[in-house]
């Protein structure tokens, strides 16, 4: 199998996505940006996302046209402080 992972910064977020070659997501695995009851993961993960974030913070998982499974998360875009960056 191929993943790909790419990450751009787009307006006032920093997108992240992550693609694979493999089955997809079944239905009902999270394309809406639902929870779904069975992926405990991906809801804990939503869920911290939007403590942090709000509304800014989003993972989406869908299959895209063609086949594959898709991973997206959008984060506000911020540039570090000096002081914050690690020598």
């Amino acid at each position: 199998g191929r993943v790909r992972v790419a990450a751009c910064r787009d307006g006032d977020d920093l997108v992240i996505e992550v693609t694979d070659d493999g089955p997809g997501f079944a239905a009902g695995g999270g394309d809406s940006g639902t929870p779904s009851e069975s992926g405990v993961g991906l809801a804990n993960t939503r869920e911290r996302l939007r403590l942090l974030y709000g509304p800014r913070g989003i993972l989406r998982c869908d299959t895209p046209e063609g086949g594959g499974g898709r991973v997206t998360i959008r984060l506000p875009w911020r540039r570090l402080a000096p002081a914050e960056v690690a020598s």
